[in-house]
């Protein structure tokens, strides 16, 4: 890829490429956070929305008993994202982003943005992941959303074939069938087997900002303070961005290391697999410019914040020093899960 300006930064795909714009130190400047309100609504990059869909976006379908109907049963589809109700502003923002269908809640700790209206569902929900694909295993998921979308905008869903099709389809869906939907349907299901999840991997990342809107949900920006009796203080500080997944997006994660050009991936337990960067030299000519010019939003973008002032204390050799060392520890106790 030829040398990018700052006009044509979008157009990058690889953060190597942000090495030729982007060599410099981190710095917070006053207006780093303050171009993004926790409280106004702002506009969304599409592939920002479908990244953070497949981190944390759900596609289901609720089957219920409904004696009103000829089949005695009610299918009705969803489209649902839930985060902690410190990121409500965030949902506001996807639901501004959607035109303002669905609705935003909060329920305890927990805020859902729900989208149930079928038309809506087909006339926005269906051609933005349609013109903007999902690239985890969660695009399995919508395919079989969207066939059994298809089967109730024709009203097969209805009629009892129509009705065992869907549960055929829903039994593949996301954790499956509840017990209930697996007793009352154990004819069909089993003349009728399971469909396959089968998919191809996507071989990059379509877009910076499809990276942007993943790590909003699944990235952690950390620091780790460990006893070292080779500091003079006697602490090191380390820090290290990381990304976990289920073994299922293992491919798809492997695509990462080239994406950021750092970093390895590994497996930390039986079903988990893990993208980790902690070499500084990496997080501060790649990791850290990227996410510049590609913010996350919502509580992360704070993190993300906190993550680069500590990456400029290190930057300038503070860590060495009793006050820096306080300062770090100061910036620590209020990121991720710390953060009120």
């Amino acid at each position: 890829m030829n040398r990018a300006s700052t006009s044509n930064i979008q157009s990058l795909n690889r953060v190597s490429d942000l090495r030729k714009v982007n060599s410099y130190p981190f710095k917070v400047p006053g207006t780093f956070i303050r171009n993004y309100s926790t409280t106004r609504v702002m506009s969304l990059h599409p592939w920002f929305v479908t990244g953070f869909t497949d981190a944390e976006g759900c596609f289901w379908i609720g089957v219920r008993n409904d004696p009103r109907n000829k089949t005695g049963w009610c299918v009705q589809a969803f489209f649902q994202i839930a985060l902690h109700k410190k990121d409500v502003a965030l949902l506001n923002n996807i639901q501004s982003y959607f035109g303002g269908i669905g609705t935003v809640a909060v329920r305890g700790d927990r805020c859902y943005f729900i989208v149930s209206s079928l038309k809506q569902i087909i006339k926005v929900i269906i051609p933005h992941f349609d013109a903007h694909p999902l690239i985890t295993n969660k695009l399995v998921d919508y395919r079989l959303w969207k066939s059994i979308i298809s089967i109730m905008e024709a009203k097969r869903h209805l009629t009892v074939e129509g009705l065992n099709e869907i549960i055929r389809m829903k039994s593949s869906l996301n954790l499956g069938l509840s017990d209930e939907i697996q007793d009352a349907f154990a004819e069909t299901l089993s003349t009728n087997p399971n469909q396959e999840r089968s998919w191809n991997p996507a071989e990059s990342i379509p877009h910076g900002m499809w990276m942007a809107g993943f790590t909003s949900g699944e990235g952690s920006f950390f620091v780790n303070i460990f006893k070292s009796t080779h500091h003079r203080v006697g602490y090191q500080v380390r820090l290290g961005f990381e990304i976990a997944q289920h073994i299922r997006d293992e491919l798809t994660m492997a695509t990462f290391t080239s994406f950021f050009n750092c970093g390895i991936i590994s497996r930390y337990s039986e079903d988990m697999v893990k993208y980790r960067c902690t070499k500084f030299s990496d997080l501060n000519t790649l990791i850290i410019p990227f996410f510049k010019e590609y913010l996350p939003l919502g509580n992360k973008l704070l993190d993300f914040e906190d993550f680069g002032k500590v990456a400029l204390l290190l930057e300038n050799q503070a860590h060495l020093t009793e006050e820096g060392l306080n300062s770090i520890r100061k910036i620590k106790a209020g990121m991720n899960s710390l953060r009120k």
